[in-house]
């Protein structure tokens, strides 16, 4: 448990999960209600998605729906409500999911976990490890993130010398952009 210790208040303990690669997006398994899924760890998605066969075995019931724009087009989206993922011993909540037909547009895919989900936890990626952590990193870890009136975080990055701000998009097949 956390207390707080003077001014500084403690942290959840680091945590770690293990993830793999496909196609260039980083996926992890998780703990749905329970049920063990795949699905993938995506900062450039604003919202966390169930696949709709999933939401239903699930036992996840919509609670009307919203039009929406995704990487596939536009959409109506069912809302199913607050859907919480154990990812490596953290749980990660989104208050508002979503179901859509995932696994019509990739094969296997249960989940999509937003930064909705992931902005209040932080952590730290090592893609050569193949592995995230949760929770606070002792020391210079990276780039923090910047939210600029977007939920969709950027961090400054540095190529060839020059400086920018680059949005970064880990259930992409390109990353950066």
């Amino acid at each position: 448990l956390c207390e707080t210790v003077g001014r500084r208040r403690c942290s959840p303990p680091l945590t770690e999960s293990p993830f793999e690669l496909r196609e260039g997006r980083i996926w992890v398994e998780a703990k749905v209600f329970g049920h063990s899924s795949w699905g993938i760890f995506d900062t450039g998605s604003d919202g966390t998605a169930l696949d709709s066969e999933f939401a239903r075995t699930l036992g996840l019931a919509s609670q009307g729906s919203k039009s929406a724009t995704t990487v596939a087009g536009g959409v109506e989206l069912a809302k199913v409500g607050r859907a919480e993922f154990e990812v490596g011993g953290r749980v990660l909540s989104s208050s508002e999911a979503n179901a859509l037909p995932l696994s019509l547009q990739i094969e296997g895919l249960q989940f999509i976990l937003g930064f909705d989900a992931l902005k209040d936890s932080p952590f730290v990626v090592w893609p050569k490890e193949r592995r995230i952590a949760f929770g606070p990193s002792e020391g210079p870890q990276g780039s923090p993130f910047v939210l600029d009136g977007d939920i969709r975080p950027t961090t400054r990055v540095e190529v060839l010398g020059a400086s920018s701000h680059a949005f970064l998009d880990t259930g992409s097949a390109r990353g950066i952009s």
